[in-house]
């Protein structure tokens, strides 16, 4: 008797884990840039000021949260590599069009969130003087 998950790989074995992360890292976002931004707008009743947003995400991007955002982004690459991937297969397009899917499942699941993370780290690197 084959280890539990043995005809599973890792990924599929633990979606709920990582859509448990994308959804505590996309609430962590909306803290720190959707409610701000509305408090400021519609509560305080501030008028438009486009400079208050660079220094702000300069001074909420510290080391703490540029590697919780670049955790949080690798995961979801994972995530969406695997429930693009299977989402094809449940639909037919394993059998023909298998190796393609698998490809741009990969390069998606590394280019965008490899995106996010150089926009995090640039963040952090490049501080207001």
């Amino acid at each position: 008797v084959g280890s539990k998950g043995t005809n599973s790989s890792w990924l599929s074995r633990n979606m709920l884990l990582s859509g448990g992360v994308v959804l505590a890292f996309i609430g962590l976002h909306m803290y720190d840039f959707w409610l701000h931004e509305m408090i400021y707008k519609y509560v305080e009743s501030n008028p438009i000021d486009t400079t208050r947003y660079y220094g702000f995400t300069v001074e909420l991007f510290d080391l703490t949260r540029t590697v919780i955002y670049s955790i949080a982004f690798v995961l979801l690459g994972m995530h969406l590599y695997h429930g693009f991937a299977s989402s094809m297969q449940t639909i037919g397009f394993d059998n023909k069009y298998g190796k393609a899917i698998q490809a741009f499942a990969k390069a998606y699941a590394v280019v965008i969130p490899a995106g996010f993370i150089f926009i995090a780290v640039y963040h952090f690197l490049n501080p207001i003087q």
